[in-house]
């Protein structure tokens, strides 16, 4: 709510949600290389992936937005787990 108040108070409320989101991404980068490397293994294909994923979000950034939602999801349902097929012992 805050980075959409006007003056300093949207300046710092903006900051922070960027440092907020900024570990969603990294978790979310995280999903997108355990799906890659679920699909592809570690094939040349799964580099070739993962390169257009980074260069995508570098030169384009709003894909980090997805991104972000997918490490949300990662923290919320547990994405990596669920495609590594992991499953923890109970």
């Amino acid at each position: 709510i805050g980075a959409f108040m006007p003056g300093h108070a949207g300046f710092l409320g903006a900051n922070l949600l960027l440092i907020a989101l900024a570990s969603f991404v990294f978790a979310g980068f995280a999903v997108v290389h355990t799906a890659v490397s679920a699909w592809s293994g570690k094939s040349a294909s799964g580099r070739i992936w993962l390169a257009l994923v980074y260069a995508f979000t570098l030169t384009l950034t709003w894909p980090a937005v997805f991104i972000a939602a997918l490490g949300i999801a990662d923290t919320s349902i547990g994405l990596r787990r669920r495609l590594s097929g992991y499953a923890p012992k109970s």
